[in-house]
């Protein structure tokens, strides 16, 4: 009756410890999503639940990105006008994907310019004033190449509108493509320089 009593716990402390293990494998995949440690802690015991956070995206789709940024409402009039001019002009290859990239990562930018400015708007302390310095001076720096992205987008409606006309002698949109090229590499070395 003990040996089979026994071998019965053994037999649930396997079962137990696979059921851990598991949990350990899914808190590990967990965080290499990103998502934050306590939830890759809490896998250990509630790993079922979690499943279905493996399988969304890590990147939030476009509308669930936050817009209290100081350009956010110039960023929204600005895109839906080239969109709508995207959409009305001729085919550029890409042109919509490329152009809701370059929004989601103005977007991005401008909500990171909204934090920078609550910071610099709190006390630092003595003896930051250096470094409060090249805060401002890196956010200054930002905000220009960001309004000169604005300023960029807004110039390629008439591009779009260069390109229905280059379209008509058979000459396609390449133009359309390389700016919107150009302007995304200057949104991606904002955010490069948000990252140094």
């Amino acid at each position: 009756m003990l040996a089979s009593g026994l071998a019965q716990a053994a037999g649930w402390l396997g079962v137990l410890g696979a059921y851990v293990a598991l949990g350990g494998v899914v808190g590990v995949l967990l965080q290499r999503t990103g998502q934050p440690a306590t939830m890759g802690l809490s896998a250990l015991v509630v790993w079922p639940l979690l499943l279905p956070t493996l399988q969304k995206p890590t990147e939030p789709p476009p509308q669930a990105i936050l817009r209290d940024g100081p350009r956010a409402e110039q960023i929204t009039l600005t895109f839906a006008a080239a969109t709508r001019a995207l959409a009305d002009g001729p085919e550029v290859a890409g042109g919509q994907r490329e152009l809701d990239a370059l929004q989601r990562a103005l977007e991005r930018t401008d909500a990171r310019l909204a934090w920078v400015d609550a910071l610099l708007e709190t006390d630092a302390g003595p003896g930051a004033e250096e470094d409060l310095a090249r805060l401002q001076a890196a956010r200054n720096h930002a905000v220009g190449e960001a309004d000169a992205v604005l300023a960029g987008v807004s110039q390629l409606r008439l591009q779009i509108g260069l390109a229905a006309l280059s379209e008509l002698r058979g000459e396609g949109t390449p133009a359309v493509q390389d700016r919107l090229r150009e302007l995304h590499a200057r949104v991606q070395a904002i955010e490069e320089l948000g990252a140094e």
